[in-house]
């Protein structure tokens, strides 16, 4: 008798976006009789992926339905590979200066996500922090950001805002997570001006 394989964490993720998109399915179905369910590319290719327990080379975080289970697993993987307790773990987020097309390949710890955008602020590239925005545009997009856990007492909390992150512009019931994120400024200007992340506009 062989072995019954231990699930990863980002397979138990795949299996509950699976299942929650059946129930959309199933929804969708009873709802109209007609017509036809369209899935983009990057949900394709983030399902493919996640179901074959591989990441892509940067993650479209808004494809899932709960984000938070994704970036939860990321911890659990690292913690369980170095057998450090999940309750001293967090996120350790690093905006890179590329976009999702400049990656061929997924990093060995982690992953690199995109699709979020910034209210409030814009990220300059040029810098790598947080800057004023220009005027009209109210939500520039992210660059592809580098996510990987690390223990509490390894994440850096000098010159940073911790910017939460939201599924759309409502706040509250949507909220994500919270990323560190560099500044010159001090935080409690981007506090202020109400900056955050969203997956979606």
């Amino acid at each position: 008798m062989s072995k019954v394989e231990e699930l990863t964490p980002f397979t138990i993720v795949a299996i509950q976006e699976c299942e929650r998109m059946n129930r959309l399915m199933g929804e969708i179905r009873s709802t109209f009789k007609q017509g036809e369910l369209t899935i983009s590319g990057d949900m394709e290719q983030l399902m493919e992926s996640l179901f074959m327990d591989n990441l892509p080379p940067a993650v479209w975080l808004a494809g899932f339905f709960n984000p938070q289970s994704f970036l939860t697993a990321i911890m659990q993987q690292t913690a369980r590979k170095n057998e450090w307790p999940l309750d001293k773990m967090c996120l350790n987020c690093d905006v890179t200066k590329k976009t999702r097309q400049d990656f061929n390949a997924p990093p060995r710890e982690g992953a690199n996500i995109h699709g979020l955008f910034m209210e409030g602020a814009r990220w300059d590239t040029m810098t790598g922090g947080i800057v004023e925005s220009r005027m009209m545009e109210l939500f520039p997009m992210m660059p592809v950001m580098f996510i990987r856990a690390v223990t509490q007492d390894k994440q850096d909390t000098r010159n940073v805002y911790e910017c939460p992150v939201y599924k759309i512009r409502m706040r509250g019931p949507t909220f994500v997570w919270t990323f560190n994120l560099k500044t010159r400024d001090k935080p409690t200007r981007w506090t202020l001006a109400g900056v955050a992340l969203l997956l979606g506009v």
